[in-house]
């Protein structure tokens, strides 16, 4: 299913097809609760809003399965009241964790119809361990803030260290971007200058130790702080983070392009303008995006070198490709 999704964007198999673990507690640092009848369930969101329960997953240490138990009764204990959408009463419509095992520590966040700002509520949860480092509340449109603690977490992928905050896009999946930048990594030369547009995984973070120069940028100022904080926390004095500006970035020696479709895939028209680069690599799970940049650098002069796909975890059906392009 995987590389049929691929093949029609590229129209082309892909070479192979890089397969994630079951997803679990070290598998993916988000995870949300919802509340069914009388029970709390704790677990990863998937489609029609269901909530698979963490407990069937092999991948859950006994300590973070204690800290879990702990924190389902004292949502049930408190009495939180979650939405219920019959009668449209309820002010938590679930609660996300974000959690890393290196080092240890869990961001507890709760996701809200309207603004609680309840500091209280978040001492009280942050009291149920010392692995929770920080509460903060996400409130649908309306922005997120800290409610007690630090609301992000510092995660070790690569060997690169990623800050990441509630709501973030990144790392989503910390073993699937560690494939990604490994995938990326041997694809260029050591001492390469790299210039990565729509930075919503910061790969270029990931592969800093291998290139000479790396310019990051996004369309999207929020992402600049936690893109600032990973690279300083990184001792990444080589990456450069800015908001999109590719038309003042000086385009001359740059080796290599690459383009995470997601955020757009108008950035592959501007590999018209990259006219050094020696190879293109194109990644994302957006298929539709995938096949636009894909006729968009046929069309500057590149062609398909190699074309990978990639699947996060056999709990969630998604497919993700790369491709890498060359003169």
């Amino acid at each position: 299913m995987i590389s049929k999704a691929i093949s029609e964007a590229f129209g082309v198999e892909p070479e192979r097809v890089w397969q994630g673990p079951e997803e679990g507690w070290l598998a993916r640092p988000r995870f949300a609760a919802k509340k069914v009848k009388d029970m709390v369930y704790i677990g990863w969101p998937a489609a029609r809003g269901q909530v698979f329960d963490l407990w069937d997953c092999p991948h859950l240490p006994q300590e973070q399965r204690a800290l879990l138990e702990r924190i389902k009764r004292f949502f049930k204990e408190e009495g939180v009241s979650f939405y219920d959408r019959k009668v449209e009463r309820g002010k938590i419509v679930g609660i996300a964790f974000y959690g890393s095992p290196e080092p240890q520590n869990l961001v507890v966040s709760l996701i809200t119809r309207l603004p609680v700002k309840s500091r209280l509520l978040g001492e009280k949860i942050s009291r149920l361990s010392p692995y929770i480092t920080g509460v903060a509340e996400e409130c649908g449109g309306r922005g997120s803030w800290g409610l007690f603690g630090e609301h992000h977490i510092f995660q070790k992928i690569a060997g690169a260290i990623y800050r990441m905050t509630p709501s973030g896009p990144w790392p989503e999946n910390p073993y699937l971007h560690e494939a990604l930048i490994e995938a990326v990594s041997e694809r260029i030369a050591p001492g390469a200058s790299v210039v990565e547009a729509g930075a919503g995984y910061f790969l270029g973070l990931g592969i800093s130790a291998k290139a000479r120069r790396v310019v990051s940028f996004d369309v999207k100022p929020e992402l600049l702080s936690d893109m600032v904080a990973s690279a300083e926390a990184s001792s990444a004095g080589n990456v450069i983070v800015t908001l999109d500006n590719l038309k003042d970035i000086d385009k001359r020696g740059v080796n290599v392009f690459l383009i995470n479709v997601e955020r757009g895939p108008v950035f592959a028209e501007s590999a018209r303008g990259m006219s050094g680069a020696e190879k293109v690599i194109t990644f994302g799970r957006d298929m539709k995006a995938l096949s636009v940049s894909h006729k968009n650098l046929i069309r500057a002069g590149f062609h398909l070198k190699t074309l990978l796909g990639f699947e996060a975890s056999p709990n969630r059906v998604e497919a993700l490709g790369l491709g890498e392009y060359g003169r």
